[in-house]
């Protein structure tokens, strides 16, 4: 008897959106980096990177795409060990939930947070940990916390 059954296919990705992002026509080294490269050229080049993809209009789609795939580098809008942290964060999430954590095809929405200071929400990696929290982060975003910090080194100056 033979077997009607034919070669299995997988639904293909979807790469309309980057056609769109922010970072087309950027250098790839901005994003990428390079072997050797040294802690404070990664951290400056990162936050650079980073600032592109903040304003990205397709900027969830990207993430999505780094965090469904086994993507180790770059900056995909999210540092190699931040996206690394999101998977083990979806995985712990999935075991307490009993269902796959196994990426789908749709685009899930990335882990966001409301800052009680500036009132804007902030993919959750903007927030510094905060384990007295009931979410474990702080309630203020790394940039209004830093604004914060800096005023009250003035006002210690000044006094």
């Amino acid at each position: 008897m033979a077997s009607s059954r034919g070669p299995i296919t997988r639904p293909r990705p979807s790469w309309g959106w980057q056609d769109d992002a922010a970072c087309r026509g950027q250098s790839l080294t901005l994003f990428f980096g390079y072997e050797g490269e040294r802690a404070e050229a990664r951290d400056a080049r990162e936050r650079m990177a980073k600032a592109i993809c903040a304003e990205c209009p397709v900027r969830r789609e990207c993430v999505e795409f780094a965090l469904s795939r086994p993507e180790k580098y770059g900056i995909w809008s999210l540092t190699e060990d931040e996206r690394a942290s999101v998977r083990r964060r979806r995985m712990r999430r999935a075991a307490m939930a009993g269902v796959s954590a196994a990426p789908s095809n749709e685009v899930v929405k990335e882990e966001e947070k409301h800052c009680s200071s500036c009132r804007t929400t902030w993919p959750v990696a903007n927030f510094a940990r905060d384990i007295s929290k009931r979410d474990g982060l702080q309630t203020w975003c790394r940039r209004c916390t830093n604004a914060a910090r800096a005023r009250k080194a003035e006002q210690a100056v000044a006094s």
